[in-house]
């Protein structure tokens, strides 16, 4: 099994400042697809509680689907973006262990 590639803080923030915009793009490009917004409330779930330094709670974490939906949705026509979505998930799960 290979190593999380999102190991601190510092590169989940770089992860999302790369997943954010590509989400905006996709959300732009299809305003219908479903998926599409949920990846992007998502990851704009995640940023806002980087920025208010607030701990996701138990529910909340617990509703996070990214790296499902990436692996039904993404993964065929972008799997970088996709494994990027899977990752940041699992990095926002455990962001309060991860080191700065």
């Amino acid at each position: 099994m290979k190593p999380p590639l999102l190991s601190s803080r510092s590169q989940f923030a770089e992860g999302l400042a790369q997943a954010l915009p590509k989400a905006k793009a996709s959300v732009a490009k299809n305003p219908d697809d479903a998926f599409q917004k949920s990846i992007l409330a998502q990851l704009e779930f995640m940023a806002l509680s980087i920025a208010e330094n607030r701990a996701p709670s138990a529910d909340e974490l617990n509703r996070l689907n990214l790296s499902v939906i990436a692996v039904r949705t993404v993964e065929d026509t972008d799997p970088e973006y996709a494994a990027l979505l899977s990752e940041l998930e699992y990095a926002f799960r455990r962001l309060k262990t991860l080191p700065p």
